[in-house]
């Protein structure tokens, strides 16, 4: 099977799974809102019925529910920080390749005004010279 796209079979089954779990997660979510919406007394027989390992479960399950939230932001936090990083370093890389070619064309002005200056020297020479010889 060939995908328009570049994801391999491995990354695909990963994301159907992933799907798929979460699916089934809000399914028995749902389910159990509605069985404590309409029959709270079974509900609370049932929890009885578990002891503290039940009250301990739903405690770390709410509090791993707030750290999860916390986790988010630190890493969403933390993305944000990277991608200002990596604008930070390419604008410095953007600026260095200017700089660097400003100073090529100025090298490259003051070689040819410096062979101008030495072609004029040349000739002021020549003319000295031939000025030299009459005189003499």
């Amino acid at each position: 099977m060939n995908l328009p796209v570049a994801i391999t079979k491995g990354e695909l089954l990963k994301h159907l799974l992933t799907g798929g779990v979460i699916s089934a997660g809000s399914v028995m979510a749902y389910a159990l809102w509605h069985l404590v919406e309409s029959q709270p007394q079974l509900v609370l027989q049932v929890v009885n019925g578990w002891g503290p390992l039940a009250a301990i479960a739903i405690g770390g399950m709410l509090l791993v529910d707030r750290r999860f939230g916390q986790v988010l932001d630190v890493q969403r936090d933390s993305t944000s920080a990277h991608q200002k990083l990596a604008d930070a370093v390419k604008e410095l890389a953007d600026r260095d390749d200017h700089e660097r070619e400003e100073q090529r064309r100025l090298l490259s002005f003051v070689g040819s005004q410096q062979e101008k200056i030495l072609l004029k020297l040349d000739q002021v020479d020549r003319n000295t010279q031939a000025r030299g010889a009459h005189a003499g």
